[in-house]
């Protein structure tokens, strides 16, 4: 198969071996459609197999240039003066139109609160063809901070059927990060049009401190008496632990 545009022959080797003691074939190639069409070519002319289970290889290339999207056959004859054909190899052409892969959305974003006790929820990331099938490579890149391995995608590879989608999840692992905004992408491979990328924030941010009964505190003070008794400041947070710092002004 190949896509239409693409002017790069493509080969693949059979392995020829005799059934009986070697004798030398003629190779021809010809193509079946298009009528008159050269895209079909053999790398020998003439050979002798040995006999089986020793084999020579033969190598078969397919051109595509030029060629519209379509089905094309052609055959491969081999035939020697004492018996005439001896076997004929069908090869069938596949030009298919320009593949295309579409992602949606076109951003991720993930927030996170430094305390919470749960992770952010995976987020799907529809993958549409077009044109025909793609079998896809997925990854991920880290922008920040170098080395990160904070994001993930899943499946890492697979096919987007035509017609049809496939849906990617995007994960993210944000334990250890400081608070403050990460940035990677998400990168598709495997269309003929070429990579297709999804940028990804993370959003880590401070957690948030309960205070029982409010933020306010009195303390009783007479005046020439002695400082006033402490008072307690019960507080918590939403989620895990976290160190915090505390002053006065």
């Amino acid at each position: 198969s190949a896509t239409v545009g693409s002017t790069t022959p493509i080969s693949q080797n059979l392995q020829i071996s005799s059934a009986g003691n070697p004798s030398t074939f003629t190779v021809t190639s010809a193509v079946t459609s298009p009528g008159g069409g050269n895209w079909l070519q053999v790398s020998s002319g003439s050979m002798t197999p040995p006999t089986s289970p020793a084999s020579v290889p033969l190598t078969v290339t397919a051109n595509p240039s030029g060629l519209p999207v379509g089905k094309y056959a052609g055959v491969i004859t081999f035939a020697n003066s004492a018996v005439g054909v001896q076997r004929q190899i069908e090869v069938t052409l596949n030009i298919t139109p320009p593949s295309s892969v579409s992602l949606a959305p076109a951003a991720l974003t993930f927030n996170y609160v430094r305390s919470s006790p749960t992770l952010p929820a995976p987020q799907t990331l529809l993958a549409s063809a077009g044109g025909s099938a793609v079998n896809y490579v997925a990854g991920t890149a880290v922008a920040n901070p170098t080395g990160g391995s904070w994001l993930q995608v899943t499946p890492s590879s697979g096919i987007v059927p035509l017609p049809g989608s496939t849906n990617l999840q995007v994960s993210v692992n944000p334990e250890g990060l400081p608070f403050g905004v990460y940035t990677g992408t998400v990168t598709v491979n495997g269309a003929s049009q070429g990579p297709q990328q999804v940028p990804v924030t993370l959003n880590v941010t401070p957690g948030k401190i309960n205070f029982a009964g409010g933020i306010a505190l009195e303390f009783a003070f007479s005046g020439g008496g002695a400082n006033p008794a402490p008072v307690s400041l019960p507080i918590s947070t939403n989620g895990n632990p976290f160190d915090f710092t505390v002053s006065v002004n």
